[in-house]
């Protein structure tokens, strides 16, 4: 994904409450950024809704979409 897809993602986290996205960095100095990254950041977000007693799910879905990983989110969502 692209580093500007990422930005937003954590960005959009990070403006719903998720200490994680807030404390993460934005990439720097990179073409591309590793789709795993991504989904760790979806996770931790999720993690850290959890523990503060909400969902995040409007939030968490945004970020999905930003980073192109809607798909990939949702069916995450359906294992649990």
């Amino acid at each position: 994904m692209q580093p500007h897809q990422y930005e937003h993602a954590r960005r959009i986290l990070a403006a719903a409450g998720s200490a994680s996205a807030n404390k993460s960095h934005p990439p720097h100095n990179r073409d591309e950024v590793p789709e795993s990254w991504g989904r760790d950041l979806l996770r931790e977000a999720q993690a850290n809704f959890a523990r503060g007693g909400t969902d995040g799910a409007d939030a968490l879905n945004r970020a999905a979409e930003a980073m192109g990983l809607s798909a990939w989110w949702e069916q995450q969502q359906n294992n649990e």
